[in-house]
């Protein structure tokens, strides 16, 4: 046993495990020094670039974003000082307490203001509570400030339409960024987008995003390890966004939004010579202030589940058939193909039949032989059934798309292109071929024809102008902050329509007719001094039954158009007006389009019950013939 000890303290055993812990050692520490130089040398620079971020804190200051202007300089939009409510937890003595008195006097549940001040990462940041607040809040806190520490209020910029819902599906409105775009638009150069920044979410606020926001400024501080303001080291200055001047005309457009009234439906006025829109209606509309500061979701899902669906731009997006408006492209393929002639003469009976159906007209009796310009005046039905049949479908369906049907204008990305119907489109959505008696309607503006008033706009205006089909626009230049223009619209002719100046002449006349002779179904658009042109139009929703009644329901009234150029020698305004669901006549409409082409031309208004000016409205009609011979 003593020989054993001996041999286990022996110096050889005790060398051998102090090498062992030399080797020991020395790994170690070479690993350390192997970690040092990896992480000072190899990822030196990165690892003192986090520490710069935690010494350093950059607060972004945002930039005023820029002005929307009509065509005459006056603000739609612009921005307006709100007060933000600030808690910086750190400094309130008794949390709860400040959180439940702010919780009544906010109308926030106390839940999700103590949620927000959880999710702060620092004890020592001031938590924004709430955006915008009340006038009344504002006066209260500033009076208990003393009793509220460590709130605090700051003012922030928001953005303010002025006119409230007026034109607010073009303007649009802005919205918090989402993490796909921030994604997005951080992978763009020269943008610095931040989480919970409002952006454009919809219409010109969206589309002209880059010019409107500016670039934000920032102010870099030091902080300490807790997060507290130390010294302020730099600033950056803001640079405010440019502005957008429309060509939309503020008086135009309020006019028009008041004419409409509470009707679902749309109000267009564009000029003819170059596509410019001065007035862009669509009801019902919603108020684009309510997303200023960031809409609450319940408020976001009732706009959503509204069965008037205020959210729809009926004005580009609303597809509807075209109604006997439509007459004017059935009356151009027939002149423009030898179907007729401008003074064929062809029956308006009561009834058009058609193998064993009879087709009605709108008026029950018989109008007898009419030529084109009378049976545009009085809208005759039967007069156009028959040259829709002599035309055929592929014909009729050619025009249209020559004057703009059947495809977006260009206008807008979200809005929608219509429907031309031909027989290779049916042979291929529904599997069928295109049947002759399918063709009568068509010569009305019945049957699969879809299009948007904005399309309607362009086709009576292509009417107007000879023939061009102008992209629409509404933005005419935008200017920088120092007063730079950096555009400038420029008119786009997309194409010219594929008909003779012979056959517009004899579709004018037609239009000009409508309004102007006795009979004609726009008669109460008359305006003496101008020779407004228009054409009515009423759109079934459903069919008539067997009697040849209607279907009750407000869902199933009839829709109304009329559309007017003025004035006829001279064209320069086109107004379009359409009312979904009116259950009246395009004719109902004709006072609308006057009111608009009365204070766009700045004609005093006729005493109530006065004649009308018969001599200044042969005038016109003398000049418009001579013109066309």
């Amino acid at each position: 046993m003593v020989k054993n000890r001996i041999n286990s303290d022996s110096p050889e055993r005790f060398q051998s495990r102090f090498f062992f812990l030399v080797l020991l050692t020395s790994t170690v520490f070479f690993i350390l020094l192997i970690r040092l130089w990896y992480l000072q040398v190899i990822n030196g620079s990165y690892f003192r670039a986090l520490a710069e971020e935690n010494r350093f804190r950059e607060f972004i200051i945002k930039s005023p974003r820029g002005k929307i202007l009509d065509r005459n300089g006056q603000i739609l939009v612009d921005s307006r000082p709100s007060f933000n409510l600030y808690l910086r937890p750190e400094d309130v003595p008794d949390l709860d307490e400040t959180l439940d008195t702010l919780s009544h006097l906010l109308d926030i549940p106390l839940e999700k203001l103590k949620e927000k001040v959880k999710q702060s990462p620092s004890s020592y940041r001031s938590v924004l509570l709430k955006r915008d607040v009340s006038r009344d809040s504002v006066a209260y806190i500033e009076e208990h400030l003393l009793d509220l520490p460590g709130v605090t209020l700051d003012v922030e910029a928001l953005r303010n339409y002025r006119y409230g819902s007026m034109a607010a599906h073009l303007l649009g409105y802005l919205g918090e960024i989402t993490d796909r775009q921030l994604q997005q638009l951080r992978n763009r150069s020269n943008n610095h987008y931040f989480l919970g920044e409002f952006i454009g979410q919809y219409g010109l606020e969206k589309a002209y995003e880059e010019y409107l926001r500016g670039i934000h400024g920032a102010r870099q501080v030091e902080v300490d390890a807790l997060g507290r303001e130390l010294a302020l080291v730099s600033t950056k200055e803001t640079y405010p966004g440019s502005d957008l001047q429309l060509t939309l005309d503020l008086d135009i457009q309020r006019l028009a939004e008041s004419l409409l009234g509470d009707r679902t439906g749309s109000i267009i006025v564009m000029d003819p010579r170059d596509g410019a829109i001065l007035a862009l209606v669509t009801k019902p509309s919603y108020n684009p202030n309510q997303f200023a500061s960031g809409i609450q979701g319940e408020k976001w899902l009732a706009l959503l589940k509204d069965p008037k669906k205020p959210l729809h731009s009926r004005a580009l997006q609303g597809q509807y058939p075209p109604a006997s408006v439509f007459k004017i492209i059935v009356a151009a393929a027939a002149l423009e193909e030898g179907v007729i002639t401008p003074n064929t003469l062809l029956g308006c009976p009561a009834f058009y039949y058609f193998g064993n159906r009879a087709y009605r007209n709108w008026k029950k009796e018989n109008q007898g032989p009419q030529n084109l310009t009378r049976a545009l005046a009085t809208s005759c039905d039967t007069y156009f059934y028959q040259v829709a049949v002599r035309l055929g479908v592929d014909k009729i369906g050619y025009y249209a798309k020559g004057f703009g049907m059947g495809k977006p204008t260009g206008f807008d990305p979200m809005e929608k292109g219509g429907l031309v119907p031909t027989t290779e489109w049916k042979r291929r959505v529904r599997g069928e071929p295109w049947y002759p008696g399918e063709t009568v309607s068509l010569g009305i503006g019945q049957g699969p024809y879809l299009v948007t008033p904005l399309q309607q706009a362009i086709m009576i205006s292509a009417i107007a102008n000879g023939g061009k089909i102008y992209k629409p626009y509404v933005v005419r230049k935008i200017v920088t902050p120092e007063g730079k223009v950096v555009y400038e619209h420029k008119p786009e002719l997309v194409s010219q329509a594929p008909v003779k100046p012979e056959t517009l002449d004899a579709i004018r006349k037609g239009l000009w007719a409508v309004v102007n002779e006795s009979g004609g179904t726009g008669g109460r658009a008359r305006i003496a001094e101008l020779g407004v042109a228009g054409k009515t139009g009423t759109a079934q929703v459903v069919r008539l039954d067997r009697a040849g009644n209607r279907v009750p329901g407000s869902n199933y009234r009839d829709h109304s158009w009329f559309v007017s150029y003025a004035p006829f020698n001279d064209p320069q305004l086109a107004v379009v007006i359409f009312a979904e669901n009116s259950g009246v006549g395009g004719s109902t409409f004709g006072p609308v389009a006057k009111e608009i082409f009365l204070q766009y031309f700045h004609i005093p208004k006729p005493a109530p019950h006065a004649p009308p000016n018969l001599q200044a409205i042969h005038t016109v009609a003398s000049g418009k013939q001579n013109g066309e011979n």
